[in-house]
């Protein structure tokens, strides 16, 4: 097994494709709203935060508050100089889903209910205040696994801005009508507990691991071909369901993020198909299955592993193995035969198992 320096590097490395099931997020936000002529106040520029608890993966439960200083566009004191700005803070609570992520971007799309609220100095209370559904929709862009920018657009549609201490309020006391508030806000966040389980992986997300394992060819792959072919073979040699029968006749690994065959795995593959080519092996058939280390999502890890086991299908076919013959499935991050907690064992689980399909026989 060859071991070789990890090197920094973000654009090379596995990011997830999704925000994983208990991950959490807090975030800071700036929001532009902007306001009907009816609130008789200037659109607000704002600051907040989020706070966000994924109950589902890319599915998660965020609460978000912000608060800015505007000017009204009609003043009714305008000997109180005091009266002259506005505060407006808006209150919001959805469910938020994230598309799986595409390279370094998904989407995302919320719906909820806001609480929408002004205050100022009057003579008999405060106002105006208001609450309804709000949406939005917007691109999240992750910058490393980690840290993430969002912009989003939607609003706040305001059903009923009309509460019991306005009742007593002559400035504010006449009939209102629903309003439509939009605003575009832009974020940044910061996920936490969005990586597999062991610890010592998440510090190993924002780097290449290049870790190798080398196999050297072994001609034991032709025996136990040769071994499955006698009579007998499935009770010997085999590991049997109810519906299957596999000999595993070899293993090919796959450098980091990879899915090229590398010059260990070819010598390996061409023993396997000099034996599958014999005359006593026509008949038989292979079980090609991918799989990854834990580093990166669930949903990128299980495309990696199907594009190792139909790499090993494509260099077979290329040496006369008809493609009728292999079966390739992908396994992703789900079947470790090593810890996935140190670069050697996530190095091991970087591999293409490949298995005699004897159940035919």
């Amino acid at each position: 097994m060859l071991a070789a320096l990890a090197l920094p590097s973000l654009a090379s490395a596995q990011l997830p494709t999704g925000i994983r099931q208990r991950a959490i997020e807090i975030g800071a936000i700036g929001r532009y709203t902007i306001f009907p002529d009816e609130t008789q106040t200037d659109n607000v520029i704002a600051g907040g935060g989020r706070l966000g608890y994924y109950i589902w993966n890319n599915l998660a439960v965020e609460g978000e508050v912000s608060f800015g200083v505007t000017k009204p566009t009609i003043n009714p004191f305008p000997n109180r100089t005091d009266l002259d700005d506005v505060s407006h803070t808006l209150w919001d609570v959805r469910l938020l889903y994230n598309t799986p992520q595409r390279g370094r971007t998904s989407f995302h799309i919320g719906a909820g209910y806001g609480y929408d609220g002004f205050a100022r100095e009057r003579v008999n209370g405060v106002g105006p205040r208001g609450h309804g559904p709000t949406g939005l929709l917007g691109l999240r862009l992750f910058v490393t696994p980690r840290v993430t920018i969002r912009g989003d657009v939607g609003g706040l549609y305001v059903i009923d801005d009309k509460e019991p201490r306005d009742e007593a309020n002559e400035i504010d006391n006449e009939e209102r009508t629903p309003r439509f508030e939009p605003s575009i806000r832009l974020g940044l966040g910061i996920l936490f507990r969005n990586q597999p389980t062991t610890s010592v992986v998440t510090q190993t997300i924002a780097r290449v691991d290049t870790v190798r394992v080398v196999t050297p060819p072994d001609t034991i792959y032709r025996d136990r071909i040769a071994a499955a072919t006698q009579p007998g073979a499935n009770a010997a040699t085999s590991t049997s369901t109810a519906s299957s029968a596999t000999v595993v006749i070899g293993v090919v690994n796959f450098d980091f993020d990879r899915a090229e065959i590398s010059s260990d795995a070819r010598r390996i593959l061409d023993d396997i198909a000099a034996s599958m080519s014999r005359p006593e092996a026509t008949q038989l058939k292979l079980i090609l299955t991918g799989n990854t280390d834990a580093i990166g999502g669930e949903s990128y890890n299980n495309r990696l592993s199907e594009r190792r086991a139909e790499a090993v299908r494509a260099y077979l076919v290329s040496k006369g193995i008809s493609e009728s013959r292999m079966t390739p499935r992908a396994a992703g991050e789900g079947n470790p035969v090593a810890s996935n907690s140190n670069p050697e064992g996530r190095a091991t689980n970087r591999r293409t198992l490949i298995e005699l399909d004897n159940s035919g026989r």
